[in-house]
């Protein structure tokens, strides 16, 4: 199809890593179906090291077109919302988290004239699939399927950050199977009060792929210093990690806690990276890391598992 409806601005959400992918995500799609062109630019919303001067998602991957925030700004173009007329593009919107339970309809319900649609409101991309049309190559496509679809088609790494990834896999990750293992602590416990119910589950999957498979390693993610230490005592030598800002369980998210944004940016996605070239992995259902991590591989039956509220039992 031809482009020719104007641009999508996908401005940064401004919360966890992965929340803002799946921001991104759902706005790639919306850029189709609108058939516009999309840019993608977080701003002085991101926690990974935006701000009004400085694009944070080129930190971590190339852009998704070949058009970029400048190329909206010029002379004789409108925008959608209006505020964006008289509002630079560069600048955050506050208002960003007032819930609007019509935007989806609002970027979709009309073909809007205007020629660059501005979004940093959240939408799950479970929100657009319903507008999906017969035809579209994600039309029939379930969640994570679709997920995979719009990473394969826009979502490249920089460079850098696959090297990083890569040469870590090569030197720490050799010997097989490994078993990834996905554990929250910091401030997920004031999130889901049944956090450490779920963690207790978890020793009991691992002992039964470490009996199925008695060479395992297994490399954990955990944004908990005292979770580290934990599995550490546990697991001794099998334990695999990443050197990367962890905090106290309890604590103020890792995410939210000031320091190097795009470093924090490139932990947590060198994490996920490496958790996909494992054989298996445990995860949290409730977690934005672990849902990723599901969404981005066809695991086979049997090779992965996400803990969360339905698995507790009384």
């Amino acid at each position: 199809m031809q482009r020719n409806s104007g641009f999508l601005l996908i401005k940064c959400w401004g919360c966890g890593f992965w929340s803002d992918m799946e921001h991104v995500v759902g706005h790639l799609l919306i850029a189709e179906l609108l058939d516009r062109y999309p840019v993608v630019y977080w701003g002085p919303e991101s926690r990974y090291g935006g701000t009004e001067g400085i694009n944070a998602f080129e930190h971590f991957f190339l852009p998704v077109s070949a058009y970029s925030i400048t190329d909206l700004t010029r002379a004789g173009l409108t925008y959608f919302p209006a505020m964006w007329n008289t509002k630079p593009l560069v600048e955050e919107n506050p208002d960003r988290y007032i819930p609007d339970q019509y935007w989806p309809i609002d970027l979709m319900g009309i073909r809007r004239p205007e020629t660059v649609i501005v979004s940093d409101r959240h939408i799950w991309p479970t929100e657009i699939m319903r507008f999906v049309p017969p035809g579209h190559p994600a039309y029939g496509l379930n969640h994570h399927d679709m997920y995979r679809y719009i990473f394969s088609k826009y979502i490249k790494l920089q460079p850098i950050v696959q090297l990083e990834a890569e040469y870590f896999l090569k030197t720490e990750m050799q010997t097989r199977p490994i078993v990834a293992v996905h554990v929250r602590g910091g401030d997920k416990i004031f999130e889901n009060g049944n956090l450490w119910r779920i963690n207790a589950l978890y020793a009991k999957e691992i002992q039964n792929y470490l009996i199925a498979h008695p060479s395992a390693s297994i490399f954990l993610l955990t944004d908990s210093e005292d979770i580290l230490a934990e599995y550490k005592s546990l697991y001794g030598p099998k334990i695999i990690y990443t050197d990367c800002n962890r905090t106290v369980s309890g604590g103020l998210g890792v995410h939210v806690i000031p320091s190097n944004g795009y470093r924090k940016g490139v932990e947590i996605l060198k994490d996920t990276l490496l958790a996909l070239q494992c054989d298996a992995f445990i995860g949290n259902a409730h977690s934005n890391v672990s849902i990723v991590i599901r969404r981005l591989k066809a695991w086979q039956d049997g090779t992965i598992r996400l803990l969360g509220e339905q698995d507790l039992t009384e």
